[in-house]
């Protein structure tokens, strides 16, 4: 397949979506949509509750603030301005055109596939931002773009429902160095966090071990190592910003 699409080639695709920017009636902001958890965290609700959206709601000030009945047009504007520019901007084989085409319109629209790991994935490198994806429900925490350990400090992160329909907002004093820690906090709470598995024969897996100093059990076997090695190598990384 060519590396460009056509902005007609957009529209189509758009026009033919089941959701076609169809959203929930608004939902007008009220002040207990806010609460306030420990430490000073807050969780937001968000709609139209989409990623593009909780993106917007937490990068834009003018989506943030404008009357609900506006959001939808500003995220049909923002979704054709992304679908007629991502092929210049993601490369890649794990970016093919068709198929991150109609992510990006679903992660704006909703629907059943609006939550893809390819939407999410997209999204995080059009705005160059890091998620900390959470399920309130299940209690699990996972990340996007998934290899923790190639995170940058430099990088904004933002915390995001894995509905794409709530929103945490860190207390004012919490800072990016601060995120192995409170990932270890959430685990000693009970929650599970999804390291991306660390790969490679075990002669790689070794030399990954070496370099961070992780002691290796003679009685692993591979495949519990490589969960081993991908949490270890994330801490590692997390902990060298502070």
């Amino acid at each position: 397949m060519a590396d460009t699409i056509s902005l007609s080639q957009v529209k189509s695709w758009i026009s033919t979506n089941k959701n076609n920017f169809k959203f929930k009636k608004p939902v007008e902001y009220v002040e207990t949509d806010t609460v306030v958890k420990e430490n000073g965290w807050q969780s937001q609700s968000v709609e139209p509750a989409t990623p593009l959206s909780c993106i917007l709601y937490l990068t834009d000030s003018l989506y943030n603030h404008v009357p609900m009945s506006g959001r939808p047009g500003i995220l049909r504007s923002t979704c054709t301005d992304l679908e007629s520019s991502f092929t210049t901007l993601l490369k890649g084989r794990q970016f093919p055109v068709r198929r991150t085409a109609e992510a990006i319109i679903a992660a704006s629209t909703g629907g059943p596939d609006a939550c893809s790991t390819l939407g999410w994935n997209a999204l995080c490198r059009l705005y160059e931002i890091q998620i900390v994806w959470f399920d309130e429900g299940t209690k699990l925490i996972q990340f996007y773009p998934n290899a923790v350990d190639e995170w940058s400090s430099e990088t904004p992160i933002h915390f995001m429902s894995c509905l794409a329909n709530q929103v945490w907002v860190p207390p004012s004093s919490w800072k990016q160095k601060d995120l192995g820690l409170w990932l270890a906090n959430k685990e000693n709470e009970g929650w599970r966090v999804k390291y991306n598995e660390a790969d490679g024969t075990m002669e790689e897996l070794r030399a990954i071990a070496s370099k961070i100093d992780y002691q290796l059990s003679t009685k692993v076997v591979k495949a519990e190592l490589q969960k081993q090695l991908g949490k270890a190598r994330a801490i590692h990384a997390l902990n060298s910003w502070s």
